[in-house]
């Protein structure tokens, strides 16, 4: 019975392994000659990883729900950082030139409020 098998290529020593394709066999040593023979052809892999199918983990369609975050945490994101320094500046643009946003308090004001929470 021909059985599916997952190919996974290392391209230079230290890099991850990537998926290059998927073959049938009837077992993992035919499997493996077989990606060898599909796959390094060229000679563009330095390790081979064949993996049976069925001994993969896959995700089911009830788990897949599971796998996005409950949350919001785009601010955690490089990008998020850009889309909030881009919401202060129309909020500044919004309020005018002379406001005061809280990312823009004088040491001063810094200093009273520290004095406030010791009281």
């Amino acid at each position: 019975m021909l059985r599916v098998y997952e190919v996974f290529g290392q391209k230079r020593s230290g890099e991850p392994h990537q998926h290059v394709g998927s073959l049938l066999a009837g077992d993992r040593e035919l499997a493996y000659v077989l990606a060898k023979e599909c796959f390094t052809r060229r000679g563009e892999y330095v390790s081979l990883w064949v993996v049976d199918r069925d001994a993969i983990r896959r995700t089911t369609a009830d788990e897949a729900p599971y796998l996005h975050p409950s949350t919001d945490r785009r601010y955690r994101l490089g990008e998020g950082y850009r889309v909030t320094v881009e919401k202060w500046r129309r909020l500044r643009a919004a309020l005018g030139d002379g406001a005061a946003l809280p990312d823009e308090e004088s040491p001063s004001d810094e200093h009273d409020a520290h004095e406030e929470v010791r009281a």
